[in-house]
């Protein structure tokens, strides 16, 4: 998955973590509907104005708007999950943040047995 697709599946996952339309994300952030949908397809690469507004409209600064995760480590499907997990996690105090952690890892622990 090269960067613009990664960029367009984590604004993808954020819009969708938000509840948000593409057609409502277009309008809050001043763009096209279209142009929206060719960015979460990876297919455009917008400017770092309108990547300002984006985040905004998410209130999410834009550092975050591109804490992109390696590629070749899940499948889009999964990525968008792992990105909704951590655009929920973001503002929760860190001992939830590490009882969260510890809690997936028994869930793991348990069906790998």
């Amino acid at each position: 998955m090269d960067i613009l697709e990664k960029l367009g599946t984590r604004i993808r996952a954020l819009r969708k973590a938000v509840g948000f339309t593409q057609l409502r994300l277009a309008v809050e952030a001043d763009v096209s509907e279209n142009y929206i949908c060719l960015i979460e397809k990876g297919q455009r690469s917008p400017s770092v104005h309108t990547l300002n507004r984006i985040a905004k409209v998410f209130g999410v600064s834009l550092q975050s708007l591109f804490s992109l995760s390696e590629e070749g480590k899940t499948d889009r499907c999964s990525e968008e999950a792992l990105q909704e997990l951590i655009i929920f996690l973001e503002d929760k105090d860190p001992k939830d943040i590490k009882l969260a952690t510890e809690i997936v890892k028994k869930i793991f622990q348990k069906s790998q047995k």
